[in-house]
């Protein structure tokens, strides 16, 4: 209830100050965690054009039926404070987007990367709405995750032979980054904005990733770069990632399934 209220008198206040000025057509909900555990849910890539003949791509959640296509399977890797796993299992494996409701474990700010942060996603709103000619949209409660801990180390490996490594080994360079979400990368060693949510540029290979120093991503998907010689039947991923409070954070994903 308490948090119900909370957010009525966030709109309250916000559509007091939209009659100020009509560009403002959302707030952003800046909501900072640590990481404290890392959850992986795989899925399914979809690629499907609009009747206007816009591309555009669909991530669901794992197919019980298994993959035809390796290169349209992906890993989300989910960063949290807190032990979300019994919500991800109770929303039958869907993806872990985040829960309104989940407020639990928000700690201090990063005051100048939520200003850097709100005015490079007002300037791509702004672009947005220009680009089709709207003049207002409908006011939104944007939840904006991010992580204050930074990634020293990350790594993805398989619990069976792949790509002719053995189990354990590192199987980063056979791996992309496809998507980050919130859409932007912050440095954790100066707490700057490095790409926006308008950079179309954003790295797609793990290590050139990790030299940036980043604060982890809340939410990150990744996806083989080529199907594997040796792909077998089923297989089980590892993903884990070394904090720079010097948390290790692990997680195996659920039996991936491949129709041969």
């Amino acid at each position: 209830m308490k948090n119900l209220i909370a957010i009525i008198l966030l709109l309250s206040l916000f559509s007091c100050k939209k009659e100020n000025n009509s560009n403002d057509s959302y707030f952003l909900d800046f909501r900072p965690r640590e990481c404290d555990y890392l959850f992986i849910v795989s899925g399914e890539i979809f690629h499907h054009t609009s009747p206007e003949g816009i591309n555009y791509v669909d991530y669901q959640a794992y197919p019980e039926d298994g993959y035809d296509d390796a290169l349209n399977l992906f890993l989300a890797l989910h960063t949290h404070n807190l032990n979300v796993d019994s919500i991800i299992n109770a929303e039958g494996g869907k993806l872990p987007y985040f829960n309104p409701g989940i407020y639990e474990g928000i700690t201090n700010p990063i005051p100048d990367l939520e200003t850097q942060i709100e005015l490079n996603y007002q300037k791509k709103n702004v672009s947005l709405k220009s680009n089709l000619k709207i003049s207002t949209v409908s006011a939104a409660l944007i939840e904006m995750e991010y992580r204050i801990d930074g990634v020293d180390n990350f790594n993805i490996s398989a619990l069976g032979k792949l790509f002719n490594q053995e189990p354990g080994t590192s199987l980063n360079q056979y791996f992309k980054i496809i998507r980050y979400d919130p859409d932007f990368i912050a440095s954790s060693d100066t707490q700057n904005l490095l790409y926006g949510f308008s950079d179309k540029d954003k790295p797609e290979d793990i290590d050139e990733w990790l030299n940036l120093s980043p604060l982890a991503p809340a939410l990150m998907y990744v996806a083989f770069r080529e199907v594997p010689d040796d792909l077998p039947e089923s297989i089980r991923f590892v993903v884990e990632m070394e904090t720079d409070r010097g948390v290790v954070l692990k997680d195996t994903s659920q039996i991936i399934q491949f129709n041969r």
